[in-house]
């Protein structure tokens, strides 16, 4: 029988879920709000329409340049899952939130 993990066995983990539902909402859900929409009839449209279109699609197709600050806020997140819990890990995190 496996021990079930606790805080001090994956100290990381609350990042890491974290870091997926960013990822998760970057993705796969519309960036901007729709006027006149329902938010939740619009996800199919995530990767077909600019209205519609997760962060990703919008910073690459749409030139809105300001959005890779997602992409890149993401990635300092991610690289903070690389460190153990400290000051430096902390620091990381705080800035790739500030981004």
């Amino acid at each position: 029988m496996q021990a079930k993990a606790t805080h001090k066995n994956a100290p990381n983990a609350p990042i890491f879920y974290w870091l997926l539902a960013g990822v998760f909402a970057y993705l796969c859900l519309p960036w901007y709000a729709l006027q006149d929409s329902n938010g939740l009839l619009s996800i199919p449209q995530v990767f077909s329409t600019g209205e519609a279109g997760n962060g990703l699609m919008q910073a690459a197709q749409y030139g809105k340049v300001w959005l890779w600050m997602g992409v890149a806020a993401l990635l300092l997140a991610s690289a903070s899952l690389l460190q153990a819990p400290s000051r430096a890990q902390g620091r990381l995190l705080v800035l790739a939130g500030f981004l």
